[in-house]
């Protein structure tokens, strides 16, 4: 339970930081907030599949017991990455420069040595994290996450009456700085100086198809914002991005059990285990859990807007469909490590840049002719539903069961949340009561099924 436990528990103190953010820095200046994240989003795949590679190969060699082999490839995996971040920010300021990034209007010369010290530290996250979940130390990813989201909680809080897009990237980079500090030291994360070329090779013949399904994945999960930054004003933007906010959260349950169950079955198949044959059923356990997660969170996103961000009305309707498109991505992100521990990432990979096309230019042409969000995001939710049906067809999990859990539970869920949603406005209590009668009945039936008790325990 500690990767569930820890990620929820992290994600606590940033949607407390998101709301104090988008108080201080109001509808329009929240908009400019939302290309940073978008810019930092994307740097989490600056290792061109190196964490990638590690990810998938560091669980089966201490399944094998190599420790030497491991040295070798945790000391390759880390130190190009530095590297690397160098040459993305000279390839970054070449182009902006050069006025070829899209940035609303806003001018990010004062932010570049911020930025880069943001990238710099992210990466140090991203590799700490990773080896410590590749190594199955689950509670200490969970306090470290914590500890992340909780400083830069008490940071927006500290500099709330004077927030400006740099203050915000140079809390983030301090946030990832200082809990890293104590992990890196306390945990012996810092690899020994071993490089080898053959090692690259051996880390990246994994790693970069891994790396382009993830990049995909990420450009699926942000592509209707990148067309917005070009198409809409920084309000518009503003609106979809708080949706958009929701729709990850809720988004986490099922992907986090995915990063849960990934390094157990890759160390199961290095001391040489059968496949995983009750997957089929933790698929189906999951999308009936999430369905009525997203139900709760559509209505709890609703409370948040009217209480704390009222000029954010009109994400309310946008927000509660990415919510249930936020339930469908995360069951593709499940099925999508269970792809990769079989080795079909280049269909994985396929099946992501049909989406992310299709995605684009939907949103492309309903951006230009109505810059309506409500169809945004419906775009959005069906595109998502048609990826996992790919991804199940793939595994072989397709059947009229989960086509019938997935449509028809879906749009009957989304319905009921949108119901709720606008009996609001007469009985606060009384939805109250009817969502806290429909968390204990889905706590009892989700107490009896085995298969996803079995895989928390792991966690």
């Amino acid at each position: 339970m500690f990767t569930i436990v820890g990620d929820f528990a992290s994600k606590v103190p940033f949607l407390l930081s998101e709301i104090l953010i988008a108080q201080s820095l109001g509808i329009k200046l929240y908009g400019y907030w939302a290309i940073v994240q978008v810019l930092v989003n994307y740097n989490n795949f600056s290792h061109f599949g190196l964490l990638s590679g590690l990810s998938k190969l560091e669980p089966i060699f201490i399944g094998r017991g190599e420790t030497e082999k491991l040295d070798s490839l945790r000391s390759t995996a880390f130190y190009p990455v530095l590297f690397i971040d160098s040459l993305i920010l000279i390839i970054f300021l070449l182009f902006y420069w050069n006025g070829l990034l899209p940035s609303n209007g806003v001018n990010f010369d004062n932010s570049l040595a911020p930025l880069f010290f943001l990238i710099v530290t992210q990466q140090f996250f991203l590799y700490g994290s990773s080896r410590l979940r590749n190594t199955l130390k689950f509670d200490q990813v969970a306090y470290w996450r914590i500890a992340y989201s909780i400083v830069f909680l008490l940071c927006v809080i500290f500099f709330y009456d004077s927030l400006t897009i740099n203050a915000l990237i140079l809390i983030w980079g301090v946030s990832f700085l200082l809990p890293s500090m104590f992990f890196y030291h306390s945990q012996k994360l810092i690899p020994k100086w071993y490089f080898k070329f053959d090692d690259i090779i051996e880390i990246l013949r994994p790693g970069f198809l891994i790396f382009l399904m993830g990049l995909s994945k990420l450009l699926l999960l942000s592509i209707d914002k990148v067309v917005l930054l070009l198409k809409v004003d920084a309000e518009q933007l503003s609106i979809y991005t708080i949706s958009m906010q929701a729709m990850v959260l809720v988004s986490i349950f099922a992907s986090l059990l995915g990063r849960v169950y990934m390094p157990h079955h890759l160390n199961m198949l290095g001391k040489g285990a059968l496949m995983d044959t009750n997957f089929n059923e933790l698929v189906s356990d999951i999308t009936k859990l999430m369905l009525v997660m997203g139900v709760f969170a559509s209505v709890g996103f609703a409370l948040i807007i009217q209480v704390f961000l009222p000029d954010f009305y009109l994400s309310i309707t946008p927000g509660a469909i990415l919510i249930f498109s936020g339930v469908i991505q995360g069951m593709v992100l499940l099925l999508f490590v269970f792809i990769v521990s079989q080795g079909f990432e280049k269909s994985g990979l396929i099946y992501f840049v049909i989406c992310s096309v299709v995605l684009f230019l939907g949103v492309f042409i309903i951006a230009g002719q109505s810059n309506n969000l409500i169809f945004i995001a419906l775009y959005n939710l069906f595109t998502w539903l048609f990826l996992f049906m790919l991804f199940a067809n793939k595994v072989k999990l397709l059947n009229m069961k989960l086509i019938m859990i997935s449509i028809l539970g879906g749009g009957g869920a989304l319905l009921l949340a949108l119901l709720l949603i606008e009996t609001l406005k007469y009985s606060v209590v009384g939805v109250l009561f009817l969502c806290c009668f429909i968390a204990v009945a889905v706590y009892r039936r989700a107490s009896s099924l085995k298969s996803l008790n079995d895989l928390l325990k792991q966690s």
